[in-house]
This record gives C-alpha cells, sequence and structure tokens, in this order.
C-alpha cells in the first residue's frame, strides 16, 4: 500500500507534530529485534516496515558531527578552535549565505572520508564538512525519478528514495522549504546508496507523526551504516519541529520558565562577570536562545540526539556569541577543558540527565578537578525542605540532590534558592548552585536570592535519600507482589477457563449417557418382546413336530396297509 499523506494541511508552520512512539518500524529479515535508545531506541516497532540492503559496517555509537555557523570576526583563534572540531575543514572560514544549510555529501566522497577520524584519547569519531559540501538551491526532481516514483506509487510500494521524494514534494507545498530539501536531497543520496532499494511499505499517512517517524528511520538507517542518509532525515524532522511553536515552547520557556531562576542567573552573571557559559543538555535552545540574546557571554552548549541538535542549531545561527555541538555531555566538558585554562571563570548549567542517561557524577568530577573557579547550577536538583520543587530520580542512589553529591561534601560550597517554590512560577523545579572556590563562595553567601547549604540540608537529603531507597525497595517488591498476582490471577482464569471447558464436556458426556440409557431400555423392551414371540414360535414349532409325527406314523400304517393291500392282489 503506497504512502500517503491524505489532506496534507501545510502551512507546517501550524502543523503540530506529536509524538506516537507505539507507532512502529521494523526491518524485514532483521533477526536482531530489540530495544535500541538514542535516546537510542527502538530498532523494531509495529507500524511500517523498512526493507533495506544492510551494509557492511555499521557507525559507531559515538560518531557526532561538528557543525559552523557564520565565524564571528572577534572570536579568538582558540575560542574559534572550539567552537567547531572541524576548524581545519577547507570551509571553516567560509560564511553561510542567508542561512542556507550545508548538508553531508556522500559516505563514498574521497573529501568527507578523509576528514573522519576514529575515536581516540581526545574524542569520540565525528563528521567534519567536506570540500564537496552541498548547498541546495532550488528544490528539484528530475522527470526519471518522478516517473520512477509515478509506477512505484502505481504498483502500490514504493523505494525508500522514492518515498522521501514525495514526501519532500508534498511538505514543500506546503511552504517548509527547508524540510523538503533535506528530505529530497536524502532521497538522492538514497538512491546512490543501491542502484534499487526494496520497496518501503507504510501503514499511515497522518502527518502530525511525520517528524516522529521520519528520525525512526533515521535511526535504523543509522544503525545499518547509512548515516548520511539518516543526518539527513533527522534534519528534515528538526525543520518540521521548528514549525510547531507549541512544542517549541516546552517546559514553560527559558529555565523552565521560572522567573526566579532567571533572576537569580542573571545576578550570577552581574554579580560574577562571566564571560562563558557553558550547558549541557540544550534540548531545543529555549534557553541558551535566551543566554545567548539577554548576556554578553559566549555560550558553548551541546545535545546528543541529532534531531533536537538540528533544531537549536538553527535557532541559534544567527547569534555570534552561540556554540553548540553534537555529543554527549562529559566529552563535551573534556574538550572544552583542554581548550581553556584552569582558572577560568566559568558558569555551567547543568541538565543533560534525562530517561536513562545520569552523566551528572561525571560531570561534576571533571568541573571539580579542572575547573576550581567555576559555578555550576544543576537543574532538577533536591531542594532540601521545599518539596514543592520537582527533582529527578532515577532509582535507588540515582535521586539528583545533596546525597548524590556525598563526595563533595567537604571540598565544594552549595546553595539553594531563597525563592519559595509557591513564589516561583513555570515548571517549578529545583536547582543548586555549587562552587569550589572559596572566594567565590562568599561572595555567592551575600547573595538575597541564594541561600547556603545547611548541616540539616544534608541530614534531610540523606534522610529522605534513605526514606526513596525504601520506597523504590518497596515499590519493587509491590511490583513482584503485582506481577506475581497478575500471574496468580492469569493462572486461576486459565483453570477457570478449563473448568468451564471440563464441566460444558462433562455436561455433554451426561446427554450423552442420557442418550444412550434411553436406548438402551427401547432395545430391553424390543428384546422383552422378541423373546416371546420366539416362545411362541417354539411352542407352535413343537406342535408342529407332533402334528408331523402324527402324520408319519399314519403315513407308515398307510403304507402297511398299501403293502398288504398289494400282497393280496398279487395272490388274487
Amino acid at each position: 500500500m503506497a504512502f500517503e499523506l491524505s489532506s496534507v494541511l501545510l502551512s507546517l508552520n501550524h502543523a503540530r507534530i506529536v509524538p506516537q512512539f507505539g507507532d512502529a518500524i521494523e526491518f524485514a529479515g532483521d533477526t536482531q529485534a530489540g530495544e535500541r535508545r538514542v535516546h537510542h531506541q527502538v530498532q523494531t516497532f509495529l507500524g511500517e516496515v523498512i526493507y533495506q540492503r544492510q551494509d557492511t559496517e555499521a557507525s559507531t555509537a559515538h560518531q557526532r558531527i561538528g557543525y559552523e555557523v557564520e565565524r564571528p570576526a572577534q572570536i579568538t583563534p582558540l575560542r574559534d578552535h572550539h567552537r567547531c572540531l572541524g576548524a581545519e575543514s577547507p570551509l571553516a572560514a567560509t560564511a553561510l549565505a542567508h542561512g542556507e544549510p550545508l548538508l553531508l555529501g556522500r559516505p563514498r566522497d574521497e573529501a568527507l572520508n578523509s576528514t573522519c577520524r576514529e575515536a581516540g584519547p581526545e574524542g569520540p569519531q565525528f563528521y567534519q564538512k567536506s570540500s564537496k559540501t552541498l548547498r541546495l538551491g532550488r528544490l528539484k526532481v528530475d522527470d526519471q525519478d518522478r516517473k520512477r516514483s509515478t509506477m512505484q506509487e502505481t504498483a502500490g510500494q514504493d523505494s525508500l528514495s522514492d518515498w522521501l521524494y514525495r514526501i519532500s514534494d508534498k511538505i514543500a507545498s506546503g511552504g517548509n522549504r527547508p524540510a523538503a530539501e533535506f528530505l529530497c536531497q536524502a532521497a538522492a543520496e538514497a538512491r546512490a546508496v543501491s542502484e534499487y532499494l526494496p520497496p518501503i511499505i507504510s501503514r499511515t499517512s497522518e502527518v502530525s507523526i511525520l517528524a516522529d517517524r521520519l528520525e525512526r528511520i533515521g535511526h535504523l538507517l543509522a544503525t545499518h551504516g547509512n548515516r548520511p542518509i539518516a543526518i539527513l532525515l533527522y534534519r528534515a524532522a528538526a525543520e518540521l519541529d521548528l514549525c510547531d511553536q507549541v512544542l517549541q515552547s516546552s517546559w514553560g520557556g527559558p529555565l523552565n520558565g521560572q522567573t526566579g531562576r532567571q533572576a537569580l542567573f542573571r545576578d550570577l552573571i552581574e554579580l560574577l562577570k562571566f564571560e562563558i557559559v557553558l550547558e549541557t543538555g540544550t534540548f531545543r535552545a529555549t534557553t541558551a536562545e535566551w543566554i545567548a540574546t539577554q548576556f554578553k557571554v559566549e555560550l558553548y552548549t551541546c545535545e546528543i540526539n541529532e534531531r533536537l541538535f538540528f533544531q537549536a542549531q538553527k535557532k541559534l545561527s544567527d547569534f555570534k556569541n552561540a556554540f553548540i555541538e553534537l555529543g554527549d555531555s562529559v566529552a563535551f566538558i573534556k574538550e572544552f577543558i583542554s581548550t581553556h585554562p584552569r582558572d577560568s571563570k566559568v558558569l555551567l548549567y547543568l541538565d543533560a540527565h534525562w530517561l536513562d542517561r545520569l552523566p551528572l557524577l561525571e560531570e561534576i568530577e571533571l568541573i571539580s578537578q579542572h575547573l576550581p573557579r567555576a559555578v555550576v547550577m544543576i537543574d532538577d536538583f533536591e531542594v532540601p525542605g521545599d518539596f514543592g520543587y520537582f527533582s529527578d530520580d532515577y532509582g535507588p542512589g540515582k535521586r539528583i540532590g545533596l546525597n548524590l553529591l556525598q563526595k563533595h561534601y567537604k571540598d565544594c560550597s552549595f546553595f539553594f534558592p531563597t525563592i519559595s517554590s509557591e513564589e516561583e512560577t513555570g515548571s517549578r523545579r529545583g536547582v543548586a548552585v555549587i562552587t569550589w572556590d572559596d572566594e567565590i563562595a562568599v561572595q555567592l553567601a551575600k547573595m538575597t536570592k541564594l541561600r547556603a547549604a545547611t548541616e540539616t540540608d544534608w541530614a534531610v537529603s540523606r534522610a529522605a535519600a534513605i526514606f526513596q531507597e525504601k520506597v523504590h525497595n518497596l515499590t519493587d517488591l509491590l511490583k513482584g507482589l503485582e506481577a506475581d498476582r497478575a500471574a496468580r490471577l492469569e493462572q486461576i482464569q486459565t483453570l477457570t477457563t478449563l473448568l468451564q471447558e471440563s464441566d460444558t464436556d462433562r455436561a455433554a458426556r451426561l446427554e450423552q449417557i442420557q442418550t444412550l440409557t434411553t436406548l438402551l431400555q427401547e432395545l430391553d423392551a424390543d428384546r422383552a418382546v422378541r423373546l416371546e414371540q420366539i416362545h411362541t414360535l417354539n411352542t407352535l414349532l413343537k406342535e408342529s413336530d407332533a402334528d408331523r409325527a402324527a402324520r408319519l406314523e399314519q403315513i407308515q400304517t398307510l403304507n402297511t396297509l398299501l403293502k398288504e393291500s398289494d400282497t393280496g392282489r398279487v395272490a388274487k
């Protein structure tokens, strides 16, 4: 069944992209069905089947991309080097015209391959832009491509490239040309991978889940070695997301929409004269965009998810003081440390923890050892004594709070906001401010918007951690009991069903027995009648035998008389 976008109500400037994680995709013939997340999650879903040739080598899980956005002239070479790992690229000094996107070329390009490096002590593997990077202008699809697409559509199936071409046409007609361009380039790359790609079978036509679908297909292609095409799909999905204003305003705005935290952040910048802000976990760049707009600082931020990265990259492309990377937050901090002096005064905003990913301990360890004059703000942190602030809890021993950082109890100063959760706005997420520098700690202690952590706070945090661990244990026990109860209920249901089937069978057999008993009684009555008939016939037979004997005797007598008569006749 060909993929059709029925009622494509694009302008996608107003289209909402709603995540539908239950919709599924799978590679036909793939024996490795299971969960992968990036989030890298799922290899097998249930709504769509992708037939795709597997490449001999899959890209490593640590691949990332360095991208440039208009090199600012006033930034020093050292900072410029940090801004983009591909600073030595032939395109490093080239500014983008009118924000046009730069796309990766084919994986076979020697120029692209020559700029890829293997993972080593300095960091993970990544792609740099090559001199053959393609800049897209108008969206073009040649006649042969259109003809093939029409033939496949008529046949009821699409190859991956044809499907992408048709979707790009529909999106372009709705006005979202950036997304259409990325899809068109992805289609061209997909055709270059193989002369013929087996068909993609689509079972849904909802526009609202297109971005999520593109991301999932991208994950699958990246898993099977086609990372350049996957990158284009991630960028197309990001362009669709950027059209959804509701999606872009998630979490209520910058710093979770919390005006109290925004004021605290502003005071920290002004009091300590920070020139560099480092953020982990860019997400949709709502906070990063606010920082780049409000403050004259250099902002460095990183995001591990490709789709979110491309959204953030585009939103920050107009800011000469904002630098974004795709990659792991720990590697990102290591790279920053390697390019900046130990006594750098940096404000770090740590928010890379999410789902099963908790890099906070590694981040804090790096900062404490290599950036002792840094000030760190940790989002989603438990505020002792104010349970109106929400915090993250990732299971036993992984609740984000003082107890998690018990190791730094003596060598670090902790501070919490003085504004209560009732007075705060937005999402009301907890926060902690920490530093290892005694002079900075004295300055922070004088701020009216902060209070120093007390022994009571540590005691409360430890007690809360113990309580939460007991809660987790009880929860696990309860889950176990619930699972056991569910299993027993299932067994009872199975036995009940078997009993009902047994009762039904017993009733059927009793009915058969009753029927056979009736038949037996009828047979007994018939047997009695037949026995009486046999007795009557035996009596008649005896009477017949007696009559026969009498007649034989008469015949014998007559025969004797006849012989005598014959003898007398002869004598006469």
